[in-house]
């Protein structure tokens, strides 16, 4: 119980967190707040949110599936050559066994 009580606060903070990068979001690109607060949209439709969020920044031609690395390697013009070291490609070739 003492576990639970403490931890409730740091699980519950997430919306409110979340919904302040919503709120950045909104003013930077001068989005209305409609027709819920950024919390309450987070709060009851977090994954509605945040794929608004994700649409919102590749219409604006920023592609958060880059990341940061990504990005900014993509403002600077490398673009297609710019490669994460994190990430793995699959193999080839690709079979199931018996």
């Amino acid at each position: 119980m003492l576990i639970y009580i403490l931890m409730m606060p740091a699980l519950c903070s997430q919306w409110y967190m979340i919904s302040l990068y919503r709120t950045k979001l909104r003013r930077k690109f001068g989005l209305v707040e409609a027709p819920y607060t950024d919390v309450v949209s987070h709060i009851f439709c977090p994954l509605c949110s945040l794929c608004q969020e994700f649409r919102e920044l590749k219409i604006r031609g920023l592609d958060p599936a880059l990341g940061w690395k990504g990005i900014l390697a993509q403002q600077r013009g490398e673009g297609e050559h710019f490669q994460d070291e994190t990430l793995e490609l699959p193999p080839q070739i690709q079979a199931m066994s018996q």
